[in-house]
Formats: structure tokens, C-alpha cells, sequence
């Protein structure tokens, strides 16, 4: 519960601001909220970034009005089923989603009645309804079940941030702010990191943001619900990222060459095969058939458990 009076990162040329209405979207600069700047997207922003006012007020000017909400923006858009449309000041982020769309589920975050919005975002709202009866029926066909990678950008750069963040959470005790900040600091660290990872970089934000950025087309998390980064060493010595559909190519093309035993190539494509796709076969023709059938249908989904799906809908 934390989307303020204005929406930015609009996307303009999206349906729900141009039909049947047509939505005129005028900005203004506004202080570049303070939390943004300790997010991958927000660290490079300047003091002030343009903002379009939706709201007559929000839950700070309004106490009876309240705060509208935000969705987790790094991940909801990482499958063909979902979109976002608009982002919104608010406390998480400077990508969280204010308008979306997942399946037949419209995410419309501001709280405001009909006589607190601005005549512009009315007409957003009377579109919105009718962008989203297009997808009557089309149930969401992906479940976020894990964190994606660039949260865990973000999660590196919070370990940088946690002492100025909890100096203002406890403003007048600097002895509290330091006791609350190493035991969120440590959990934080156990569940992002392995403990190889944390022996190496210590507490240090900035080397685990430096490492995973440099390794970002390789990361992984270790299990089906796990927030726990890795980097995947197969993927990386093919120098392939594991969200291209080369990689599953190239793990077929593996396992089609003929040899009198199996090599350590066979096992690396056997267990990127096993580790991104939710299949299994026993020869590599079948797998070279399922690819070809499906190839343009696939995408990739860190969300989803960082795995290859077909799109049921293409």
C-alpha cells in the first residue's frame, strides 16, 4: 500500500491510452523519491524525473483517501501472458507496476474514486475495461515461484544501502538501527547468497552487484521456490545465455554426435536440458523433434523458475 499521486514510465502508444479515448498525458518534474536510488533501475536517476499527476492527492495529503498498491515490477512482464503499462511513485521501486495486465487480470493500482481523478486518468480507466475484455477466459499460464535476476541486482545493492536505510527507519537510536540492521543484514545475506559467495565478498553490496552484472546471462536460482543466486558454469562455457533459445539448441546438438562413450559435453547438455525445460526424453531425436515443434513458441521465464515454456496461446 504505497503508490502515490502520479504515474511514470507511462507507456504512451499502449491501447489504454489511445481507444477508444484519447489520453492526454501531460508531465512535470518531481523529486526522484529517495528509495528509487537504491534500485539497478533507479541508481542512475537524477534529483528529479518526470511524473504525470492521475490523483487529486494521495495517502500522504489524504489520510482518508489512502495509498493505492503496487505490483513486484522486475519479473511481471517476463512472459507473453503479462504486460506493464505504467509504473506510479511509491516505496518499492521505480518499476513497480501501477497498470498491468496478467492473462485475464487487470492490475489497476491507484485507490482513488471517480471525483479524485484527474478527467485524463478517467479516460484511462474507461479504456482499461475495455483493453481487458479482449482476454476473457485467458487464464495467466505463469506462476511466479522465484525471484528473477535483476531482483537480485536489486537485493546486492540493498545490502549496500541497509546502514543509511535503517539510520532513517531509527532515527534517534542509532544503537537500535544497528541492532536491527545486522539481523535483517543476515538473513538477507543466507537467503540470496551462497555461503561460498558470502565467505568471498563478505559484506560487501557492491562486489556481489559487480559479479552478478558481469554474469547476469548465466544466473540462476538453485531450486524450484528458492531465492538463492548461482551462476550456472554450463551455460557459461558454452558462452550462452541461459534465456536464448541457442542453449537448448546447442545441448540437442550435443547429445545428436555420435560417440563411443558419453563425454563430459553429454552430461553438461543432458543436465541443461533437464535443469530449463519441464520435459525429458530418452533420445536425442526426440528431443530434436519437441525443439523444432515448439522453437517458436518458447520463451523463457525467470519467474516462472527460470525455465523454457511453450506459449499455449501462439
Amino acid at each position: 500500500m504505497c503508490l502515490g499521486h502520479s504515474a511514470h514510465h507511462v507507456k504512451s502508444s499502449h491501447e489504454i491510452f489511445n481507444t477508444p479515448l484519447k489520453v492526454t498525458i501531460e508531465y512535470t518534474d518531481y523529486p526522484t523519491p529517495k528509495s528509487y536510488l537504491h534500485y539497478h533501475y533507479g541508481k542512475d536517476l537524477g534529483e528529479t524525473m518526470k511524473v504525470w499527476k492521475v490523483q487529486t492527492a494521495d495517502g500522504e495529503e489524504d489520510k482518508e483517501l489512502g495509498w493505492g498498491v503496487v505490483a513486484q515490477g522486475n519479473d511481471f512482464d517476463d512472459s507473453p501472458d503479462a504486460e506493464v503499462m505504467s509504473s506510479g511513485l511509491n516505496t518499492k521501486g521505480p518499476n513497480a507496476v501501477a497498470l498491468g495486465r496478467h492473462g485475464n487480470l487487470f492490475h489497476w493500482g491507484w485507490v482513488a474514486a471517480p471525483g479524485q481523478m484527474t478527467e485524463e486518468l478517467k479516460k484511462t480507466f474507461i479504456n482499461s475495461i475495455h483493453y481487458i475484455t479482449k482476454f476473457d477466459g485467458q487464464q495467466p499460464f505463469v506462476r511466479r515461484i522465484t525471484n528473477n535476476r535483476i531482483s537480485l541486482l536489486d537485493y546486492c545493492l540493498l545490502l549496500k544501502a541497509l546502514p543509511d536505510l535503517y539510520k532513517d527507519y531509527f532515527p534517534d537510536d542509532p544503537a537500535k538501527a544497528k541492532e536491527e540492521m545486522e539481523k535483517y543484514r543476515q538473513m538477507h545475506l543466507k537467503r540470496t547468497f551462497s555461503d561460498d559467495l558470502i565467505a568471498k565478498f563478505g559484506l560487501d553490496g557492491m562486489k556481489y552487484y559487480e559479479y552478478f552484472l558481469e554474469n547476469i546471462e548465466y544466473v540462476r536460482t538453485d531450486s524450484l521456490y528458492s531465492s538463492r543466486f548461482y551462476i550456472d558454469e554450463d551455460a557459461k562455457a558454452w558462452g550462452i545465455s541461459n534465456r536464448d533459445i541457442k542453449l537448448l539448441d546447442k545441448a540437442i546438438s550435443v547429445l545428436e554426435e555420435r560417440t563411443r562413450e558419453r563425454t563430459d559435453e553429454h552430461n553438461r547438455a543432458a543436465r541443461i536440458l533437464r535443469r530449463y525445460t519441464d520435459v525429458q526424453f530418452a533420445w536425442p531425436q526426440q528431443w530434436r523433434a519437441w525443439f523444432d515443434e515448439n522453437k517458436d513458441k518458447l520463451f523463457f521465464t525467470d519467474a516462472g523458475g527460470f525455465k523454457f515454456l511453450v506459449d499455449p496461446y501462439k
